[in-house]
């Protein structure tokens, strides 16, 4: 018995892509994703919704405590770094950014920077001590659980450093915009 196949392929851009609905699909690592004190991500999204969680490991530590990171795919609080001990740096966008796009995004003890399509969009300073919560990373969701803040829309390419890569973010973006042609 030959049973009937799905042969449809989610395209962003005529580029494959993995397809989030929004109410319960997601990715999640076997392990611990580790994370220090300096993370570079690079990701290729098309957000369909505000306030959803692309990537994340930022999830209760010790009693009463958030420790780990988190980006969120299109506006308010983009992006957060906590330390587990009440430190914490978040960064939110006011204008919304639908569709397809490349985001850069370094985050330090210091700072968070986040570039959208090779320009700056948002940056904050501030003070935290280190990130790793040792928490599995999970896309398309809250890390905290996976049953919350599901992402909804398109994820083409996650590149994750747990490192700073901004002296090659330049290249990087150029190297991912070169296949996706995005901007």
């Amino acid at each position: 018995h030959v049973g009937t196949v799905d042969t449809d392929l989610i395209q962003d851009n005529g580029k494959p892509a993995l397809d989030f609905d929004g109410s319960g699909d997601y990715m999640a690592s076997t392990s611990a994703y580790p994370t220090g004190t300096n993370e570079s991500h690079f990701m290729v999204r098309n957000a369909q919704n505000i306030d959803r969680r692309v990537a994340c490991t930022r999830g209760t530590g010790a009693p009463g405590t958030v420790q780990g990171w988190h980006q969120k795919g299109w506006s308010a609080d983009l992006c957060i770094v906590d330390d587990g001990s009440g430190n914490s740096m978040s960064i939110s966008a006011t204008t919304a950014k639908a569709g397809q796009l490349l985001r850069a995004a370094f985050l330090s003890q210091s700072a968070i920077d986040i570039y959208d399509d090779g320009t700056l969009f948002v940056q904050t300073t501030g003070s935290t001590g280190s990130f790793n919560s040792g928490n599995n990373l999970h896309l398309g969701t809250n890390s905290n659980g996976a049953s919350t803040q599901f992402f909804s829309g398109n994820m083409q390419e996650i590149v994750l450093f747990n490192s700073d890569q901004s002296t090659n973010r330049t290249g990087i973006e150029t190297d991912i915009n070169t296949y996706f042609s995005i901007y």
